[in-house]
């Protein structure tokens, strides 16, 4: 995502942009911006200065077309450090993962600042770039996700999740066609919401949930483009979409669900230390945690099922991983049955989880972003780097992931490339050629030291550390080198939806068609119900 790449934009002035006069200003002003914009040269000791031929949009357009391979080929024109204009602002790219070190503990370099604009921009949470106190009281509330909470928070997702599925597999009389993305968004938003904010007590659940979901995609589909620094005035209906999104979940509107999470309980005990309880700002935390649940499962949870659809033989080891887990525990599967799995089972789960990391690694395209508070100089390991105030610095791990001197055939899908011989690996590493500085690192992780490894070595035992880096993992994980968990997930995470998915239901097998991916559901005895065309289908 390209947050906090945002501009100046006239918003006093929108309302009155309708006439001619008002045009005519915002084309002045405009006009004014690109020429500043387009004004700005390269320092001694800053990196390569790259502004495109478009003012104020610079090379914002190319990277949106294909990031991956933008990025490329710009590391081999200018490096592993370079500057580009995007939007309106300058953005420092550190692509070596050596260095990503020193941009994260660097103090000049800011995360929360970035937070802030964020927060303000896309919600409308306005006190916590002033109050600390706040900012350090919400940042108590994650121990929830953790521990004992955690457990409580995976519990409730297998109940939720039961409820979601159950009603559908008891009335398999007749056949209907879903696509997969819809399925997903649909699955994981009810999922999730009913995990975090509790059961709606009203008649019309269903009907509640559909419309919060409707709002909330809408919402979603525009968050790229308020962190970009649109105004939400030009976004069409979406300030009226968050506005209701945010009603939806004030405090008034929340005391009406039952089953609360003890997460939610204890930002709400915050925030009304803080806000009156009719402070709609209340409602714009809560919107902010939903998003921050959902939108990430949701392409995750996507891709993870589209990649075993096109590969049965992926999804037989992983149905084979999990029925002998619910063997040796004693679970019978199919409607009617709960399936009931601890952290330690859902931790002995490694080809579930390599797969999740296999697809986060082809398909996860974030950086990490730092806001540059003062002039600053990093002296990195191969050149010194000077950094401007004002701009911004970008983490950029995935074209490390897509590195064929690191995974081997880059591009495939391997859903065993983070597992050896049935457990943790490095399994899909790429061979290394012979000589001194061109031998194997067996078992390396991020808990070895690079710099003491030669060579190419060097490079492959980053690989953990950027993959935990890249994926936003390690907040979760705990420990830097240890791997993930599926246990360790947020509730609603692909983990614990497809071990459910696939536990819960004998009878679900999957498979795909490129781009038209539809669900299939038919039983494993009778053969004659799969198709070879391209849709899938699903019991209604």
């Amino acid at each position: 995502m390209s947050a906090g790449m945002g501009g100046f934009w006239p918003e006093p002035w929108l309302p009155r942009s309708l006439g001619s006069p008002g045009l005519a200003l915002a084309a002045a002003l405009l006009l004014l911006l690109l020429c500043l914009s387009a004004r700005r040269t390269r320092r001694r000791g800053e990196p390569p200065l790259i502004k495109g031929w478009l003012p104020y949009f610079g090379q914002a357009l190319k990277l949106q077309k294909d990031p991956l391979g933008f990025m490329i080929s710009l590391q081999k024109q200018y490096g592993d450090i370079f500057t580009l204009l995007l939007g309106g602002k300058y953005i420092t790219f550190i692509l070596d993962p050596f260095h990503y070190t020193s941009v994260a503990k660097n103090q000049k370099l800011s995360f929360q600042i970035f937070t802030n604009k964020f927060l303000k921009r896309v919600f409308s949470i306005k006190k916590m770039i002033t109050d600390s106190d706040l900012i350090d009281e919400i940042h108590s509330t994650y121990q929830f996700l953790q521990g004992k909470h955690l457990d409580i928070l995976m519990e409730s997702t297998m109940q939720n999740l039961k409820q979601v599925f159950e009603p559908q597999l008891l009335k398999t009389t007749s056949w209907s066609t879903e696509y997969l993305l819809p399925f997903c968004n649909s699955v994981i938003f009810e999922m999730t919401f009913t995990t975090i904010y509790g059961n709606v007590l009203a008649y019309d659940k269903k009907t509640f949930i559909a419309e919060l979901k409707d709002d909330f995609l809408k919402f979603d589909e525009k968050v790229t483009h308020l962190v970009s620094g649109i105004p939400i005035e030009l976004l069409g209906n979406i300030k009226s979409v968050r506005t209701k999104l945010i009603k939806d979940l004030t405090i008034e509107s929340l005391a009406k669900l039952q089953g609360l999470s003890e997460v939610v309980q204890r930002r709400n005990d915050i925030l009304e230390k803080y806000y009156t309880p009719k402070d709609t700002e209340i409602g714009a935390h809560h919107l902010g945690l939903l998003w921050a649940s959902v939108t990430n499962t949701v392409p995750t949870m996507f891709w993870a099922m589209y990649y075993l659809l096109r590969h049965p033989e992926a999804m037989a080891v992983l149905r084979d991983e999990i029925d002998h887990l619910l063997q040796s525990t004693g679970q019978k599967k199919g409607p009617g049955f709960s399936i009931y799995l601890t952290r330690e089972q859902l931790d002995s789960l490694v080809y579930l989880e390599s797969t999740i990391l296999e697809v986060l690694r082809l398909c996860s395209f974030s950086g990490i972003f730092r806001f540059v508070q003062e002039d600053v100089t990093l002296h990195l390991e191969s050149q010194d780097c000077c950094l401007r105030k004002g701009d911004f610095v970008v983490i950029f791990p995935p074209i490390l992931h897509h590195d064929p001197e690191i995974f081997e055939a880059p591009d495939e899908f391997r859903f065993d490339r983070f597992t050896e011989n049935g457990t943790w690996g490095l399994n899909g590493l790429a061979p290394h050629r012979r000589g001194p500085e061109r031998q194997p690192v067996q078992g390396c992780s991020a808990a070895v030291e690079p710099k003491s490894l030669p060579g190419r070595s060097r490079r492959r035992a980053a690989q953990w550390h950027t993959l935990w880096t890249s994926f936003g993992l390690q907040h979760w994980a705990g420990l830097p080198g240890k791997p993930l968990p599926p246990s360790s997930c947020p509730p609603g995470s692909p983990a614990q939806t497809l071990v459910l998915a696939l536990g819960q239901t004998d009878t679900w097998l999957f498979r795909t068609v490129y781009r038209t991916l539809v669900l299939v559901k038919h039983r494993s005895t009778d053969q004659k119900s799969q198709r070879s065309g391209k849709e899938r289908r699903k019991p209604s």
